[in-house]
């Protein structure tokens, strides 16, 4: 699952590098992003979205989507001051979440989060960041 999915780019990408039974699901809570990466990736790629290989919604993704849990692969484009139960929840046993976690201009940690076949989790810090806050639609458009 790829968390604030944006232009569509890494979500593509992502399905480029997974195998064929794979899906990527994108997740964008800004209208006009959520219909520019169905635009860019039908460019292109629409064969990804024909065939449900990239499936993109229209969601709030720090709340995840239960409906296709557990994941094997999280992506957040985006820092969260904490780190969602929501996505810890739904990461799959044996799988990885890679997420910015911190306050803007407070110093923003890349973390890798892994949870173990019998679903333990652990957290990586890995390097410093700046990125835009993984937050609801009105306080990112209110910004802008």
């Amino acid at each position: 699952m790829d968390v604030g999915s944006g232009s569509g780019y890494l979500t593509v990408a992502l399905s480029k590098m997974i195998n064929d039974s794979g899906v990527v699901i994108g997740v964008e809570h800004i209208d006009d992003l959520y219909k520019k990466s169905i635009e860019n990736i039908s460019k292109h790629h629409s064969d990804l979205l024909k065939n449900n290989k990239v499936i993109i919604f229209n969601e709030d993704g720090r709340k995840g989507l239960k409906k296709y849990a557990p994941f094997k692969i999280i992506h957040v484009g985006a820092a969260a001051e904490e780190i969602p139960k929501d996505l810890i929840e739904q990461l799959d046993n044996n799988g990885r979440m890679f997420i910015p976690v911190g306050k803007p201009n407070r110093g923003q940690w890349i973390y890798v989060v892994d949870k173990d076949q019998n679903g333990i989790v652990s957290y990586n810090q890995i390097m410093g960041v700046s990125y835009v806050p993984l937050t609801d639609k009105e306080k990112q458009l209110s910004r802008y």
